[in-house]
C-alpha cells in the first residue's frame, strides 16, 4: 500500500534520486546528454540541495511511500503561475513503480491540499517531448493552456502548461478513478 506524507528536508537526497532517474528515463533525446549524464554523485547532491533549499523557503513537498520507501514525489508551489491558482512544480514517479496509481495519487493529495487553502485552479508545466506524463495530464482532465519554451544547458525545449479549473473537482474524481 502507498502512503502519501509531507516531505522533509531529510527527503531530499531520496528526491533527487527519483527526479535523476525520471529525468535519464524520459528525457533522454530529448534535453542534452550533458544534462543527463553528470556525475551521479555530483547530481544527486546539486538537486537535493536544491530540494531543501526550497522547503526551507515553504514549498511544501509530498512523498509517496511503499514498504518504506519513497516511489514518488510532488512539489507544490502556491503561487500564481500564468493566471492560476496553485502549481505542482515537479511529480516524479521511480521508473520501477510507473502505472501504479501513485502520481495520481500525489496529484489528488496535492488538490486536496490547495482546496484546504483555498487555492482554485491548478497549473502544471512540462516538456513537450515528455509524452507519457501528457498522457497522464491529458487522461486526468487537464486542458493545454500555454505553450512556450525551457532552456536546459542553453538549449532550448519546447514545453506545454496544463491547467484545471477546480482543484476539488479534480481531487474527487482522481478519487474515484480506477
Amino acid at each position: 500500500m502507498v502512503t502519501i506524507r509531507e516531505a522533509t528536508p531529510d527527503d531530499a537526497v531520496a528526491f533527487a534520486a527519483i527526479v535523476r532517474a525520471c529525468w535519464r528515463l524520459v528525457f533522454r533525446g530529448i534535453i542534452p546528454d550533458s544534462v543527463l549524464d553528470r556525475p551521479e554523485d555530483e547530481d544527486i547532491a546539486e538537486r537535493a540541495a536544491r530540494i531543501r533549499g526550497r522547503m526551507v523557503d515553504g514549498w511544501r513537498s509530498y512523498a509517496a511511500e511503499h514498504a518504506g520507501r519513497i516511489v514518488g514525489v510532488a512539489r507544490l508551489a502556491m503561487v500564481p503561475v500564468h493566471g492560476y491558482d496553485a502549481e505542482i512544480d515537479g511529480l516524479h514517479v521511480d521508473p520501477a513503480a510507473h502505472r501504479q496509481g501513485i502520481g495520481r495519487a500525489l496529484v489528488r493529495h496535492a488538490c486536496d491540499h490547495f482546496a484546504a487553502h483555498h487555492e482554485r485552479t491548478l497549473y502544471i508545466h512540462v516538456l513537450r517531448g515528455n509524452t507519457g506524463a501528457r498522457a497522464f495530464y491529458e487522461a486526468i482532465g487537464g486542458t493545454i493552456v500555454v505553450e512556450d519554451t525551457w532552456s536546459y544547458a542553453g538549449v532550448p525545449h519546447p514545453a506545454i502548461g496544463y491547467a484545471w479549473a477546480d482543484v476539488a473537482q479534480l481531487a474527487g474524481r482522481l478519487r474515484t478513478a480506477p
